[in-house]
């Protein structure tokens, strides 16, 4: 814009304005359109919807060059092409009857047929382009979502020098129009206010300016942009070097009494750059529209995880041309490095609650004033690191409870024969989720039974090891098919656990002969070998220390010994009982650590040593003759007393939730399967 045309301005956008409120206007269509600058997540990025007036259907090449070449001239200037990656731009193909734009001040004049009716002349300005912005803000609004249009640009199809800005810009084809945009956008957008004088009724010297750019302050201290103003340079400022920051007088419209930041600018003349204090001013406005913090993982703000359970944290930020943003991390208040992403073991943290931040920050030189801290965001997790809980013991149907069952050795045929060829054994069930039972035909009278979680789906799968041929057969939860493979040889004790903390139990025996342990990793494959016990060592498997990892453990009769290697905590021992009881082992007192424990046939007493301090309790459950078959029968993460009774064929059975319940199941020759978890 000439600078002759400069004192009209004030009364031009009066002007304008009364002009597009006066322009009737119809409901649009949706038009096509297409994305053709994709940096991300509209929510997240700034705008720009592009329209097209003056283009007919054969025009429709030249106004995606036209576009094209806008688009590039005007992310090739500084801030915009630092912050290119911040902006997604969208092209709305609208077709024209006729090219072109109305001329009225030609002789003759030129009148057009165009979308949305583009003039010249505006308010008698010459190159002061006026649309009908109410059909702009309609087509606009038909043909993309909300979040597609903070910035609003109509290309004129004429080559004739001229534009105009406010809530929508618009610009010829001029190859100089991209210039008068950026200034326009600097007020609409970023903002700013006009930097040039001229006088007229626009000018008021007596009131501070509400735009970043313009000042009435004389005191160094006091002048908006004083941490850009280095200390040597005088104020007021008149030096005509560009780029140096200071004050200099003569801004918005008044020769006097207000100044400006450089001494000629883009909001000045157009050509130049935006310099410092106004490129600052754009940087903050679009953190105005977009975070720091493009994503984050988990996103959900409380995360839970347990004691054998890591889990990844992760920001993700937008990436300017030529430098990146910066994350701390904080833990509990903490530093906790800086690099986008940090993992937290829960085995090396341990249980507790947690506060875990990201705080991203954009350390760019082109701001140094940024009191709202819009360059900087940061997230904040709760997380919560539980006590491992084991998969609950010999629940056939995945609901967290352990379901009364047994083995039947030497039974007879049943229907459901799901075993290899000349199976005579049963398993019957009773499932605590419904009370429905289940009898299954799967093995033989001299196999002995090792049901646990091999295939990892949360059901104990029924399963068996075969001491004549060192063969394991599982028959899985999920289709009743079985698979077998050999491992162990004859001698060995069969000792299931989940060792790896997989979520699967592995197979694995314990050889006395020579004590030791194999084991085979469900989570590779690979063989784990331990020496640990000696030949008169019953294995005991459980996980003592609580970090989802199952144990090596062996009862040593008859000195009723007790010898734990803790996969955390390393190993130890201890006394407990006396000749004749039964070992059973479990989490009796819901800390997530399996406890010792031994029911005493000849008092029907049991007790308990507590993981937590070794201390102990006892309590009486069952009479001479029971068989002890403990496990968690009420799903609260706590062991149960619990009995089998041969001689009424019945379990007896203390919920430490739900109390006292006594249940008929099973017959003469049973064996519990709970109850192969005890040793004598």
């Amino acid at each position: 814009m000439s600078a002759n045309d400069r004192p009209r301005r004030w009364a031009v956008i009066c002007l304008i304005g009364m002009l597009l409120i006066a322009i009737a206007t119809s409901p649009a269509s949706a038009e096509p359109f297409e994305t053709i600058v994709n940096n991300g997540d509209p929510a997240n990025r700034v705008d720009i919807a592009i329209v097209g007036d003056g283009y007919t259907a054969g025009d429709m090449t030249k106004y995606r060059n036209d576009v094209a070449q806008f688009v590039a001239g005007w992310f090739a200037q500084e801030p915009y092409l630092e912050y290119s990656t911040y902006f997604n731009v969208h092209r709305i193909d609208v077709i024209s009857n006729e090219s072109g734009a109305d001329h009225p001040e030609r002789d003759p004049q030129v009148f057009v047929d165009t979308a949305f009716n583009a003039t010249y002349n505006c308010g008698g300005i010459q190159r002061l382009i006026c649309v009908s912005t109410g059909t702009v803000n309609q087509v606009i609004g038909a043909s993309l979502p909300p979040s597609h249009y903070d910035i609003k640009l109509v290309i004129v199809n004429d080559p004739e020098y001229g534009g105009s800005g406010g809530s929508v810009a618009v610009a010829s084809t001029h190859a100089s129009a991209v210039e008068l945009i950026l200034h326009e956008v600097g007020h609409s957008f970023g903002l700013l206010a006009d930097e040039y004088t001229g006088g007229g009724p626009s000018c008021n010297p007596n009131v501070e300016p509400s735009e970043p750019n313009a000042t009435r302050e004389t005191m160094r201290a006091l002048i908006k942009w004083n941490v850009w103003i280095d200390p040597s340079t005088p104020i007021p400022t008149a030096t005509t070097t560009p780029g140096i920051p200071g004050l200099y007088e003569g801004a918005r419209y008044c020769d006097q009494g207000l100044y400006r930041p450089t001494h000629n600018n883009k909001m000045r003349t157009l050509g130049r750059p935006f310099e410092q204090i106004n490129s600052e001013q754009h940087v903050k406005r679009i953190y105005n529209f977009v975070s720091p913090i493009d994503s984050v993982s988990p996103s959900e703000d409380t995360v839970t995880i347990d004691t054998t359970e890591s889990q990844i944290f992760s920001v993700a930020a937008p990436e300017p041309l030529t430098h990146s943003l910066t994350v701390q991390w904080r833990l509990n208040g903490q530093p906790f490095g800086s690099a986008v992403q940090r993992e937290i073991d829960g085995s090396v943290f341990g249980e507790g609650v947690y506060t875990l931040s990201a705080e991203v920050n954009d350390p760019t030189t082109f701001v140094r004033n940024d009191p709202s801290m819009v360059l900087r965001e940061s997230f904040e997790w709760t997380l919560i690191i539980e006590a491992a809980s084991s998969s609950t013991v010999f629940d056939f149907d995945g609901d967290s409870k352990t379901d009364v069952s047994v083995f039947r050795p030497n039974a007879g045929s049943l229907a459901e024969s799901v075993g290899p060829e000349g199976s005579s054994s049963q398993w019957w069930y009773l499932r605590s989720s419904d009370q429905g039972t289940r009898g299954l035909q799967f093995g033989d009278s001299d196999d002995i039974p090792v049901a646990s979680d091999f295939t990892g789906d949360g059901k104990a799968d029924i399963a068996f090891w075969r001491p004549s041929t060192g063969e394991w057969f599982i028959l899985r939860s999920e289709d009743d098919s079985f698979f077998a493979f050999p491992f162990g040889a004859s001698g060995d004790v069969p000792a299931p656990g989940d060792f790896d903390g997989d979520g699967k139990a592995d197979p694995a025996v314990y050889r006395p002969s020579s004590g030791t342990w194999f084991i085979v990793r469900s989570s590779d494959g690979g063989l784990t070998v331990v020496p640990f016990g000696v030949a008169a060592d019953q294995p005991i498997v459980a996980d003592y220390d609580g970090d989802g990892m199952d144990d090596v453990g062996v009862y040593r009769s008859p000195d009723n010994q007790f010898w734990l290697l803790r996969s955390s905590e390393g190993v130890k021992a201890f006394q407990f009982g006396a000749p004749g009881d039964r070992t059973t082992v479990g989490d009796w007192t819901g800390d997530g650590k399996a406890d010792v424990a031994f029911f005493r046939p000849s008092t029907s007493e049991w007790y308990v040593i507590r993981s937590e301090d070794d201390s102990f309790f006892a309590f009486p459950w069952g009479a001479n003759g029971d068989v002890p078959s403990p496990g968690d029968f009420d799903g609260d993460g706590r062991f149960d007393p619990a009995v089998w009774r041969p001689s009424d064929r019945t379990w007896y059975i203390f919920g430490s939730t739900n109390g006292f319940q006594a249940v008929l199941f099973g017959a003469t020759g049973d064996l519990p399967v709970p109850s192969t978890v005890g040793v004598e």
